[in-house]
């Protein structure tokens, strides 16, 4: 079993940690010339509040949480993070996969010069 003051000093420096990230990213938030936006993992497709990107986050939130908290208890399994694995990254190496980007053909090029042709 882990000391009780290795546990609070690991707790600490997971806090600290979590500030020190979260900071970060706030940081790259407001900068005007960086990509990263914050609102996009709480809005939907149409740039309005989306509940199921809320519901998303928060459960993304809540269950990386639980694995921490599980790992400074001494109570992780295998079983823990094999059902972390399969409900989160393997969706997104999965879409990752799928979802290669397909080559553009230029169609518009084409149906111009079909209608020079007819005329």
């Amino acid at each position: 079993m882990i000391d009780m003051n290795v546990k609070t000093a690991m707790s600490i420096g997971l806090v600290l940690v979590v500030l020190l990230i979260a900071w970060t990213i706030e940081r790259r938030h407001r900068n005007l010339e960086s990509k990263l936006d914050l609102d996009d993992l709480l809005l939907g497709d149409d740039g309005r509040m989306s509940r199921s990107a809320v519901v998303l986050l928060c459960s993304f939130v809540m269950t990386t949480w639980m694995m921490i908290y599980l790992t400074l208890q001494g109570q992780m399994t295998e079983g823990y993070l094999g059902i972390y694995i399969a409900a989160w990254i393997t969706p997104t190496v999965t879409k990752m996969i799928v979802e290669r980007p397909q080559p553009q053909t230029n169609v518009t090029n084409v149906t111009n010069t079909e209608q020079v042709v007819n005329k």
